[in-house]
């Protein structure tokens, strides 16, 4: 079952998740260790009851309040990084070891990022302060380690509101949508290149290595393609990704990788041009992006090359696909 460690994050917020602790079964302990682990359905409940019964901007208010460093390893990790775009990719890469359920995503354009968040296993009710919270942690981790005034062009969220949304625009000091097909933050690709203030080679390195070992043990207690899937998707910012260095980053060969896969009639290949696929779909269908940009965010070095492979997956190209769902 995926679970989220409590590291420094309910430590603050005591007095308000206090009250719904024993309803929910969760342990006074997390507010007091960080090695403790609930259930990530457990922290969705626990939440949703504040925003509920007490506070409807709970997922805001955490985000605002909290530091990298209340994220345990990961956030130090994050503050030692050189540039808020080691940073972003370091978050993206190691979430997993902070919670099972949790993907962030970062699709670069030429100019632009999109960062996509998402949740896979909870139920669409309990998802709302927990997206709330993280995409309102990562603009404001990206305040914190740049020390500048940054706001993202637009945010967009995949659940109704559920309060009025003064607070969010005050919050993200942009456009902030909802109802929207995912949870998307769009920016600046310049925002990537800030220097982050605190940055520390050596201590980032041995940080680093800590949580590849970590990432390896939390990799071993989950579903193997879901795995492999998460790493193909948060890989694709560096371009497309082979079966070896996904295999790396699972603490395996790539023969061994390639063997547990085909154990579950699985192969490398067709795993990563199904999310390839999936991700340009969504892209092309639904967004205003470029072509030209959408090939750069899903690793492709050239249109021609993108083109071939989506005219391959869906029978027509890309501008082709896209003028079809505007007739529509």
């Amino acid at each position: 079952m995926a679970t989220i460690f409590s590291e420094r994050i309910f430590t603050r917020f005591k007095d308000q998740f206090s009250p719904f602790l024993e309803e929910l079964g969760i342990s006074e302990s997390i507010f007091t260790r960080p090695d403790v682990e609930i259930t990530n359905d457990k922290y969705a409940e626990l939440l949703e009851s504040v925003a509920r019964d007490t506070n409807p901007y709970i997922g805001l208010d955490m985000a605002e309040n909290l530091e990298v460093s209340n994220f345990g390893v990961m956030g130090h990790a994050m503050a030692a990084s050189a540039t808020v775009g080691d940073a972003l990719n370091l978050l993206s890469r190691y979430l997993y070891v902070l919670s099972q359920s949790n993907t962030i995503r970062l699709d670069l354009g030429e100019d632009q990022v999109v960062c996509t968040y998402a949740v896979t296993i909870l139920q669409p009710d309990l998802v709302r302060q927990d997206a709330e919270f993280a995409m309102g942690f990562i603009v404001n981790a990206i305040r914190e380690l740049s020390g500048r005034s940054f706001s993202p062009r637009l945010v967009e969220f995949s659940h109704g509101l559920f309060a009025e949304a003064r607070r969010h625009r005050q919050f993200f000091d942009s456009e902030v949508q909802f109802e929207r097909r995912e949870n998307r933050m769009h920016f600046s690709r310049r925002v990537m290149q800030y220097p982050v203030l605190t940055a520390d080679p050596g201590l980032l390195e041995a940080l680093v290595y800590y949580l590849d070992s970590r990432l390896q043990l939390r990799s071993e207690e989950e579903d193997l393609q879901a795995k492999v899937e998460h790493m193909i998707t948060i890989s694709l910012s560096d371009g497309l990704p082979d079966l070896n260095g996904i295999a790396g980053q699972l603490g395996m060969s790539g023969r061994t990788l390639q063997r547990k896969l085909a154990e579950r009639n699985l192969v490398f290949s067709e795993m990563l041009e199904s999310t390839c696929r999936s991700i340009a779909r969504e892209y092309i269908l639904h967004t205003d992006y470029s072509v030209t940009d959408i090939a750069m965010m899903l690793g492709y070095t050239d249109l021609s090359s993108f083109s071939r492979a989506y005219k391959r997956w869906t029978g027509v190209g890309p501008q082709q696909s896209r003028e079809d769902e505007k007739a529509k």
